[in-house]
């Protein structure tokens, strides 16, 4: 597994498939997530891959964030 944290890394070019979200931890739902992924990925041929954010993305968009 290869962890990348910075968008400034370079990242190997590969056809990739991809689960996106906020995974504040590993739960039923985020294994489900995660299942569903290796199982795409494995029957594609592709990279599976996880990109995550640091803060939940309701911080986004909180009341008067933008204004």
């Amino acid at each position: 597994m290869q962890i990348y944290q910075d968008n400034h890394e370079n990242i190997p070019p590969a056809g990739r498939a991809v689960a996106l979200g906020f995974l504040d931890g590993v739960h039923q739902g985020h294994l489900e997530l995660l299942r569903t992924l290796l199982y795409h990925s494995r029957e594609k041929k592709l990279q599976a891959s996880v990109f995550t954010f640091p803060n939940h993305p309701d911080t986004l968009f909180a009341e008067n964030r933008f204004f």
